[in-house]
């Protein structure tokens, strides 16, 4: 009996190594070969969630690059920055969206929940050390064991058919066609939201917004924190306090461009939290303006 379950302790251990060293194979193999290259003449990016996404038409923006994404925490955009800043040397300003909702606790679901892991982990786990893995591992280890998997089978696809190219594939500008934004505010749903006093923060979303500043600023390129328009109404506006003592408390020296309050009406917002097409439109030919001034 101690030596059967000798041999399968064994077996266990060889298995488990050699699964180990074909996934790190695999691995530094996308990790040497991927290409983050943007057009030559970008000298700005953009960066966040569905916030910017949503909101700045690159196609309306000279030299501007649109990478946010719906449902990115700063995590997942630290790896993607690293691949685009060194593979791009043309971009000179890094602007990050940095608004209420991306200090809330809820931020962790995003990092390590099922759904936000199985999507992003594949796409960037081999650009990631150990340690930040490790994170993951540790905050919810059977959906880790889950991504894993997905992003073995991805990244062999990638290798078997030489697709090296994530360049359109983490991020983009979205032509948003919603129009809720009037049936929202008549709907009994939507209350008047009062300041909240008491909100958890994810200290781990901010520690990564710190290093993706850190990382640019050690790469030479300037960074200046966004917030993207937002309605009047929306209910982000019931942390501004606790959002505001932060910014300044934390982040006073990076330069802040608040959009915030950006004269966008019902019909060029989607919902109370994104541009349509339309405000997109308004904002992004503004934005632009402002750029070449």
């Amino acid at each position: 009996m101690k030596r059967f379950i000798k041999l399968t302790i064994t077996f266990s251990l060889v298995f488990l190594t050699v699964l180990y060293l074909i996934i790190e194979s695999s691995e530094i193999i996308i990790k040497n070969s991927a290409n983050f290259k943007l057009k030559p003449q970008t000298k700005y990016l953009v960066l966040g969630h569905s916030h910017p996404e949503c909101a700045f038409n690159d196609s309306l923006i000279n030299n501007l690059k649109n990478l946010a994404q719906t449902g990115e925490s700063y995590y997942y955009t630290y790896f993607k920055t690293i691949k685009v800043l060194e593979q791009n040397p043309s971009i000179e300003i890094v602007f990050i969206e940095f608004t209420n909702n991306q200090i809330y606790e809820l931020m962790n679901n995003w990092i390590w929940g099922n759904m936000y892991m199985d999507y992003r982990y594949p796409k960037y786990s081999p650009f990631m050390s150990l340690s930040d893995k490790f994170i993951l591992i540790k905050n919810n280890p059977s959906g880790f064991i889950n991504a894993t998997s997905l992003a073995f089978e991805q990244n062999f696809k990638r290798i078997r058919k030489q697709n090296f190219n994530y360049s359109n594939w983490i991020g983009g500008y979205l032509f948003l066609k919603r129009y809720k934004t009037d049936s929202l505010l008549k709907s009994s749903k939507w209350i008047d939201y009062k300041q909240k006093q008491n909100i958890k923060l994810s200290e781990l979303n901010l520690k990564y917004l710190t290093k993706i500043i850190d990382l640019c600023e050690q790469n030479n390129r300037k960074v200046v924190l966004i917030r993207s328009p937002l309605h009047s109404k929306s209910e982000s506006y019931a942390s501004e306090n606790i959002y505001q003592e932060l910014r300044t408390t934390h982040f006073s020296s990076n330069e802040f461009l608040d959009f915030s309050k950006f004269p966008a009406n019902n019909s060029q917002f989607g919902d109370l939290e994104h541009l349509n097409y339309k405000g997109a439109k308004v904002f992004s030919n503004w934005f632009s303006n402002l750029l070449n001034s």
